[in-house]
Order: C-alpha cells, then structure tokens, then sequence
C-alpha cells in the first residue's frame, strides 16, 4: 500500500468523482482509476459503486477513509519532522482563514513570506465550518477564526484575543456617540446581519430571537468586508466583532449589551504534529500589529 494510493484514494473519497480527483491530482484519471485498482486488490474489497451519478464509497470503504485519513496525517507528521530538524524552514504550510481574520493576518502572511522564502505557503479563505473539515481531512496545519459557540471535541483551539460583539456603523449615525446599547435600542434601524454560517451571527442567534426582536433586516450577507462596505454606502448598520473598526476609516463600533465576548485563535487538530514553521507563522502573528492591538486575553 503506498502513499499515493492513499492520496489517490482520499481525492476520490472527498470528490465523489474520478476526474475531479485525477484534476486536482494533476494526474490522468487512467493512472488514478489503475492505481484504485491496485488498492482494491490489495485490500480484497471494493472501495467505490460507480454509477451513472458519480461514485459512492461502499461500507468497505467509508471504514477504510478514516483509516487512510490517519495514516496520510502520520506520514506527513513523520516526513515534517525530519524536515524540522534542519536549521532552515522549508516545505509547506496550509493555513485557513475565516473571512474576519482577513485583515488581520494579512500583515503576518506578507512578513512570513519575506522571512522564510523557501516556506511554500497555502493560503485557503473560507467558512469556519468549512476550514474545520479541511484540517480533520489533514488538508490544513491550522485555522484562524473566531471560537465556535459548538465544543468540537476533536480540536484545539488557542485564543489570540477576545473582543465584544457590537453595533458598527458609520460615525454619523445617530447611534454611533452611545456606549453601549441593548437591542431594544437598534428597533427602527435598517440592519446588514451577517449570514448564518459566520461565528458573529451564531453568537447573536445564540443570545438573540429574531422572531421577539424587532429587527429590520434588510440583507444578509457571508463576508464581513462585503458587509462593511455595505454599511458604509449605505448607512445600515451590522452586528460583528468590534475589531473590525480598527480596519475602516469612518466606522465605529458600540458594544452591545448582554452579549458574549468573541474570542479569536487558532484552531489546531487535537494531538497532531505541529510543524516548526506553523510555529514561527504564529509567532510573528502575534508579535504583528494587526494582532498586538487586540490582544486583551491575559
């Protein structure tokens, strides 16, 4: 059994499809198709049913993707730790980035890639929900996002800095010189929410019903920038992190009343290998700017 079966076999397991994994692969789907048949015999059983709707794992082989998801973990772990016993940092480094942590890593990517040319680095922006897939796939060192509000017991998660939930607006809306407001104070007000997946609307539906609220939601929306944007053309207003106002010019944020602090980290798989450099990348993610402003955790 080889490693390439492995990878082979965890492209098609993810994919549901011979030639989206042999595209990814930058491999011909002939060469992947022989090499799955070669992982079959070896295993004495069929992984795939394929059929006219693209191809499914059989029982066989969804017991056998965790297997292989595992000992395709173990072996880059093993290879990376050979890597790190040299004084310089090489191979790669697969970070995810929520959409909110955007603007605050961009400082430590670019000092990163001037620091340690010979890092390849891989930069994926995506949901939360998404990011944490990736990394239980091995597809990810780690993650940047805010803490769920669900206890994912399988991941670490390292808080950076905490930062209230808040009313952020344009600085002359009338609700912008307040220092605090509850929900009852924004009833009226035209509001840009973000959408459902993104860990600020959790934690507002976590603390807040939008059906006894009267909110006048106009849009919804997955990505705060676009959000951002929104409200400064417009003059909505949006619940998000109250740290995204350090990367606006004419916008503010009001802590709302009763809400949760929002905790940002670093999400890593629970007992995995963390490779030298997803150690120095962070490091210089705290020691940047961008993230020394936020800091409030003890």
């Amino acid at each position: 059994m080889e490693f390439r079966q492995l990878k082979y076999f965890e492209a098609v397991a993810q994919t549901r499809s011979f030639t989206e994994a042999a595209r990814r692969l930058f491999v011909s789907q002939g060469a992947l198709s022989q090499q799955m048949k070669l992982l079959e015999d070896e295993l004495g059983s069929p992984l795939f049913e394929r059929g006219a709707r693209g191809v499914r794992l059989t029982e066989a082989g969804e017991q056998f993707l965790p297997l292989a998801r595992r000992t395709l973990t173990d072996m880059e772990a093993s290879r990376q730790r050979v890597r790190d016993l040299s004084k310089s940092l090489g191979g790669e480094l697969n970070i995810g980035v929520t959409f909110s942590f955007r603007d605050p890593s961009t400082e430590a990517i670019a000092d990163f890639l001037k620091r340690y040319p010979d890092v390849h680095l891989n930069i994926f922006y995506k949901t939360s929900s998404e990011l944490a897939d990736m990394l239980r796939c091995g597809n990810l060192d780690f993650f940047l996002a805010f803490k769920s509000q669900r206890v994912h017991s399988d991941l670490d998660f390292e808080p950076l800095f905490e930062y209230d939930l808040s009313a952020v607006m344009r600085k002359d809306h009338p609700l912008a010189n307040h220092n605090s407001l509850s929900m009852k104070d924004l009833d009226g007000f035209p509001v840009a929410l973000p959408g459902s997946g993104m860990q600020a609307r959790k934690a507002f539906d976590r603390y807040v019903s939008l059906d006894t609220e009267e909110l006048d939601v106009k849009v919804e929306i997955n990505d705060p920038n676009v959000i951002l944007d929104i409200v400064a053309n417009t003059g909505m207003l949006t619940i998000l992190s109250g740290q995204v106002v350090n990367y606006r010019d004419g916008i503010v944020a009001v802590p709302l009343e009763n809400m949760p602090k929002m905790k940002g980290g670093v999400y890593f798989l629970g007992d995995s290998y963390r490779k030298k450099s997803a150690g120095m990348f962070l490091q210089m993610l705290k020691d940047s700017d961008s993230i020394r402003n936020l800091m409030t955790l003890d």
